[in-house]
């Protein structure tokens, strides 16, 4: 019985070892999308487009970002025979377009915009353009990386792991021991089964790491009158 106890015992602890809750990515709602109307400060293009172009105002629901178009992508993936390692990469060709709030013309058709406030801040919003004078607001999300886990948990882990290890197998030769060694065998294999299982578990608390967040942005995207508005037309107020 002895020795069935401590192979469960040991069966256990393997099967926690290493582990490093939390982390990850947890999707949350996203912002309220923005007023369907033309934004404040909005710098209006002097000139009317060209021929075969259509003007798309473009917001950031008030904030200042930058905007640029992506014109062709390639992703590629290598993996290492043998190994688990891969390698992505994904490349980009791109064009300025403009400071939100801004005008931009644009030829018909389907358009990725790229938005971009800061490292933690963008999005690609896909955009269909017609011969129609066109709206397009962004309340951009937020992507928040996931705390890194505690060093101090996983060695923890691992000490209280080989403790755990050590004194389980004490414990189970105890049995096999002769009689004037059973008894401390047994009693160093409860203590080093114990105290290394205490450890164990105060390392995977330790190795908690706070998962992070991804918010989606929020996107209206409206048809307007093609002349542009009068100057004190209405504007947004948020």
């Amino acid at each position: 019985m002895r020795r069935c106890t401590a192979f469960l015992l040991i069966s256990g602890l393997f099967s926690n070892a290493g582990c490093m809750p939390g982390g990850g990515i947890v999707e949350v709602a996203a912002p309220s999308a923005p007023l369907p109307v033309v934004p404040r400060g909005l710098d209006s293009l002097d000139v009317p487009p060209a021929p075969g172009r259509t003007r798309v105002v473009l917001d950031a629901n008030g904030e200042r970002v930058t905007v640029t178009e992506v014109l062709d992508w390639s992703n590629s993936q290598a993996v290492a025979i043998g190994s688990s390692v891969q390698v992505l990469d994904h490349t980009e060709h791109t064009r300025p377009i403009c400071l939100t709030p801004c005008e931009f013309d644009f030829e018909p058709g389907l358009h990725v915009l790229h938005f971009y406030a800061g490292p933690t801040r963008f999005d690609n919003v896909k955009v269909q353009v017609s011969g129609k004078r066109k709206l397009v607001r962004v309340a951009l999300g937020q992507l928040v990386a996931s705390e890194p886990a505690s060093s101090t948990g996983v060695v923890l882990q691992s000490l209280g792991l080989t403790a755990a290890i050590v004194g389980a197998s004490l414990w189970a030769a105890s049995s096999l021991a002769p009689d004037e060694h059973q008894q401390g065998y047994k009693s160093s294999g409860i203590a080093l089964t114990v105290g290394g299982s205490a450890g164990l578990l105060a390392g995977i608390g330790l190795s908690y790491s706070k998962p992070g967040t991804h918010q989606p942005s929020a996107v209206t995207e409206v048809t307007l009158p093609l002349e542009s508005p009068p100057p004190n037309a209405s504007t947004d107020t948020r």
